[in-house]
C-alpha cells in the first residue's frame, strides 16, 4: 500500500454528505486503512524477525566454525610436534651410531614435513567437520 492509496483526496471531503450513508463510507473508509496499516505492520515485523533469526544462525555458523578450524589446528599442530620430536630422537640416535645413510634419510624427513602446512587441509571446512566428528580418523600429515 502506498501513500497515494492512504490519503484521501479533498473533493471526497468536500462533497462528502453527513448523512448515515456518508459517515458510514467514512468510517468504513478508515478501518479498512487501518486494517492495511495492521497487515503491513505485521508483514514487516515478521520479516525483521526472520532477519533476526538468519543473522543468529549464521552467527552460529561462524562461530563453530571457527572452533573447528581451532581444533583441527590444534591436532595437526600436536600431531606434527610429536613427528619432530620422533624425527629428531632417530636424529639423535642415528648420529650416536655414526650412522650416515640413516641420518640423510631423517633429515630428509624433517626438511619434507617442514614443507607440509596443515592450512593447504583446511580448504574444504566442510570435509573437516566430519573429520573431526569421527572418532576412527586417522589424521596423516
Amino acid at each position: 500500500m502506498n501513500n497515494k492509496e492512504l490519503s484521501y483526496d479533498v473533493n471526497y471531503f468536500k462533497n462528502l454528505k453527513l448523512d448515515g450513508n456518508g459517515i458510514s463510507s467514512l468510517v468504513d473508509g478508515v478501518v479498512g486503512h487501518y486494517v492495511e496499516m495492521k497487515k503491513a505492520i505485521e508483514r514487516e515485523e515478521t520479516i525483521r524477525e526472520n532477519i533476526k533469526a538468519n543473522k543468529e544462525i549464521e552467527i552460529c555458523k561462524i562461530k563453530e566454525t571457527t572452533k573447528i578450524i581451532l581444533t583441527y589446528l590444534e591436532k595437526s599442530y600436536d600431531e606434527r610436534k610429536t613427528q619432530f620430536e620422533n624425527y629428531f630422537n632417530r636424529i639423535d640416535k642415528a648420529l650416536e651410531l655414526h650412522d650416515v645413510n640413516a641420518l640423510g634419510i631423517l633429515v630428509a624427513g624433517v626438511v619434507e614435513l617442514s614443507k607440509n602446512t596443515p592450512f593447504k587441509d583446511l580448504v574444504n571446512v566442510a570435509q573437516v567437520q566430519s573429520d573431526l566428528a569421527d572418532p576412527n580418523k586417522v589424521w596423516e600429515l
